[in-house]
């Protein structure tokens, strides 16, 4: 499992995802065997803010899935690779 992220170009931005967000990156889980198919799955996560309080939620760009990203979101992500 990878995870990546930065800030966004501009201090909270709303360009990538509709909740606004002060970072941006990306979960991506493969193992050999997917590198051999050249499947790597990735889901987008943003650092989302409202009022005095923050969340991490991920976007599934393939499926358009979207929801928090926690405990459980990532051992979804990471069974696969088992």
């Amino acid at each position: 499992m990878q995870i990546v992220f930065g800030a966004p170009s501009q201090l909270v931005s709303t360009e990538k995802f509709l909740m606004p967000y002060v970072l941006e990156g990306e979960v991506r889980t493969y193992n050999q065997t997917m590198l051999d198919h050249f499947d790597v799955r990735s889901r987008a996560i943003f650092l989302c803010v409202q009022a005095e309080t923050a969340v991490w939620r991920f976007f599934d760009w393939r499926t358009l899935a979207t929801g928090p990203l926690d405990g459980e979101a990532l051992a979804k992500l990471i069974e696969p690779l088992f």
